[in-house]
Order: C-alpha cells, then structure tokens, then sequence
C-alpha cells in the first residue's frame, strides 16, 4: 500500500504556462499555497480546497526564485534574481481589496543570489543562505516595535555554497549544509561546529530529526546512498546510515503519471540531496527523482522517477506540494497516508514507534487501532514488554472514550427527542385551545344570532 498520495492542483493549471509567465517555487502553510514566478508574480491558493485567491504583482519585486511564508502567515519572504534581493511583504490577501499588499522593507545586504531561506517560529529572525556561502541572520522585529529592528548580520561563511537551512526551535539550533559539509550554529552556546569530519562535493543536506527510542539527531545526507545520524551536542557522527540495499530491493513506483514508459535510472546514480521531515519520515529530491525515507527503521519507503525535474518541493504538516517539469510546470499535492504507514510499522512488530505514533497523531479508530494491535501481537506472542501494555492502555482509553462520547451523543438525541416531543405537545395544547376558543366563540356567535332574529319574529308579531 503506498504511503503518498498524489493529486494534481488542477486550479494551477490555469495560470501556469502562460505566455512568458513561468511558475519557478512555492512553499506551503496552513492556509496557503503560494507561488512565485519568474516575472515577479505571486500566486496564492487556498491550502485545503485548492482554490485560486489572488494574484499580487508588485514592481518592486523581479524574477522570484525562493519564496517562505512566516510562520504566523502574515508575511512573505521572497528572494529574487539575480542579485539575491530579500523583500519582506505584508500580503494581506484576506484583507483585500480593502489593504493591498506592503512592502516592509528589503535586504540586499550581500548581493549574490539566495539558495535558501528559513523562518524562526516566533516570527521575529529570518535566515537566508546564499550561492558565495553567507549565511545571514535578518532581525526581522516585532508587531509593537519598529518592525525593521537593524543590518542584517553576516552570521557565518561557508567555504562553498548553501545548499539547505534548518532551524531546530528546541535547541535554537541552525543547521547549514554547504557543498563540502555541514554546520551547527548554536544560539545558546554562541559557537558553531562541524558535523562529522569527512568532506563531501555535491548538493546534500541535512536537518534535525527525532528518533524513537533515541531523541533528537543531525541527519546528514552522504554520497552513496547513506545517511549521517550525528549528535547534536559534539557533532560526532553516531551511526552511517546505508539505503544501498533497501535502494535496491524497493522498485520504483509511479506517483504523477501512469506512464509505464519511465525509465528507472541505475542505482549507482541516485543519491539523498536535501532533507526535509515529512510526518514520521524523510523525503529527498534531486532532478526527476523523490525519495521517501523510514530513518528509523532504515529503509526507502517507496522512491519515485515519474516527476520530470522537481522544481521545488514545500510541506506542511502530513501534506506537501511539489513543482515539476521541463516544458510544462506542474503542481502536485502529496498527503502522506498515515494509515498506511502504520500498516507497515505494525508488520514489524515495533511496539515502541506503533504506540508513539498513534499516541502523538490522537489516531481514534479503533478497527484499525485493534487491526495494528493483532499483527504486532503476531509478530511478537511472547510481548511483555512497556509499549505493548501502553498500547493496550492506549487502546482501553480510546474505547472509553469513544464510548462516553456515544453516551453524551445517546443523552444528547435523548435530550433533542424529549425537547421535540415536548414542543409537538405544547404545540397540540395550544391547537386544541385555539380550537375550543373557535368553536366557543362560534357558539356565542350563533346564539346572538338565534336571539335576534327571535327578537325579530316578535317584532313582526307584535305589529
């Protein structure tokens, strides 16, 4: 069963290759979808539905080749060619046609083009990596102070060019792979080391990742196919992680197309490039081929060929976007089945990750919960171990709690039908009242009839 799921922004298609307009990056929020184009456009989707919203086309803004979203979605990010320009735009989309969009300022600080870009969660830093090796730091300020608040700071120089940020907010943390290695700048220790000591040449990156069981690690992505885990306090690379066999034992898949004319390229020429967390995994990309990766249990999930050249590749939560194509762009939408995944930790018995998983994404249904439960069961008949009765727990308390809430919903149908049946006996008081009331006045009326027309005959009689 695959674990991604692919759907094509259609609404896209209307607005891509068109004329000179050429859609060159996207990133993704909550509520967002949004793309740049190479003529300075900007294009937002609603997230969910996919929706087209708005266009924004600033002159202040050229050709875009990355764009971020703040974390709070009230700002862009955007970094355009050639000379790495970084304008801070209030886009107020939701707000229009009342506010257009702002431009807050701009940081052009080192004049060479933008490779990466990464928000700190608070909204208030923004780090920029660039082609000549800079990585910046931005101060980017706060709502109730000016909101520029000073130069941006050179804050290291690698020997090579940025190929990924990444900012970890529990060890505030910035982690920045060049083409030759990776660095750890820390905030709180105001120092920087290097990850691992054995050189690289190629566009590989890396990030923060929590293991099950282990905690939080370096992920660096080496040549041949393997993985650095390093610690995050030395640098010292814990455990090399190598895909070349599960490489060779996953066959491709199709995602995009059902094309049976794509070739498969030859192992040797495939390799782990950036590194970004997708759900409970690792997904990579270079050219025309994405990898999803299981760290944890250290094998490729599933790998796909099918994507012509990826442009760029956005994620936010269990869902992703990805750009593709050579003549034609595309957008697709990628939503990682957690079902499915679940599916396949639980045929290998892991207790430990089945229970934290479940227990971190609240998963509530409990044929599949009781589904997991007796495969692991399978795999492991003599389990005793604290997951396993966690997982049980877990199970019991889900099971009371579906069962309150069908309780509450009984009390509550209970409570609507008494309320309704009420209401229809109130509402048959007050007919049968409105009709005695007719039918008494109806009397009064006839007799005052009878008694004049009475008065009338003994009128006619007396004369």
């Amino acid at each position: 069963m695959s674990v991604l799921k692919h759907t094509l922004v259609e609404s896209i298609l209307n607005y891509v290759n068109v004329g000179r307009i050429k859609f060159t990056c996207l990133d993704a929020s909550k509520s967002f979808l949004v793309c740049g184009t190479n003529t300075g456009s900007l294009y937002f989707f609603e997230a969910t539905s996919l929706k087209f919203l708005q266009l924004i086309a600033n002159s202040e803004i050229s050709s875009i080749s990355h764009v971020k979203i703040s974390p709070d979605e009230r700002f862009l990010a955007i970094a355009s060619t050639p000379h790495g320009v970084i304008s801070i735009m209030e886009h107020n989309v939701l707000e229009r046609p009342k506010q257009k969009e702002k431009i807050r300022f701009k940081i052009a600080d080192q004049k060479v083009p933008v490779t990466d870009m990464v928000w700190t969660p608070d909204d208030l830093r923004l780090f920029s990596g660039h082609e000549d090796g800079s990585i910046l730091l931005s101060p980017i300020g706060s709502r109730v102070r000016s909101f520029f608040t000073g130069k941006s700071e050179l804050l290291f120089k690698c020997d090579s060019r940025v190929v990924q940020l990444d900012f970890s907010v529990e060890s505030n943390q910035l982690l920045a792979s060049s083409l030759t290695k990776t660095i750890a700048i820390n905030f709180v220790k105001q120092g920087a080391l290097q990850v691992g000591t054995k050189p690289r040449d190629g566009m590989y990156g890396g990030c923060h990742f929590k293991f099950c069981g282990l905690g939080n690690f370096y992920v660096v992505s080496r040549p041949g196919r393997r993985l650095w885990r390093a610690d995050m306090i030395t640098g010292a690379v814990k455990q090399t992680l190598n895909f070349k066999t599960s490489l060779t034992n996953t066959a491709p898949t199709n995602l995009v197309t059902k094309s049976t004319d794509v070739q498969a390229p030859k192992i040797k020429n495939v390799n782990f490039s950036k590194l970004l967390i997708f759900a409970e995994c690792l997904v990579s990309w270079a050219d025309h081929i994405l990898l999803l990766i299981d760290v944890d249990h250290k094998e490729i999930v599933q790998w796909h060929c099918d994507l012509d050249r990826i442009l760029d590749f956005a994620i936010y939560d269990q869902h992703a976007f990805v750009m593709y194509g050579d003549q034609e762009t595309r957008v697709s939408k990628i939503d990682f089945d957690l079902n499915a995944f679940l599916d396949r930790i639980s045929e290998t018995g892991d207790w430990q990750r089945c229970f934290t998983i479940v227990e971190k994404y609240n998963v509530e249904q409990i044929e599949l919960l009781e589904n997991w439960a007796s495969k692991l069961e399978i795999k492991k008949p003599q389990q005793e171990d604290a997951y396993g009765k966690k997982y049980a727990e877990y199970v019991d308390k889900i099971k009371k709690k579906l069962e309150e809430e069908e309780r509450k919903r009984l009390e509550e149908e209970e409570r609507i039908r008494k309320k309704k049946e009420e209401e229809e006996r109130l509402l048959k008081e007050q007919e049968e009242k409105l009709l005695k009331e007719q039918e008494r006045l109806q009397r009064l009326i006839q007799e005052e009839t009878e008694r004049r027309e009475r008065e009338m005959r003994e009128k006619e009689i007396s004369c």
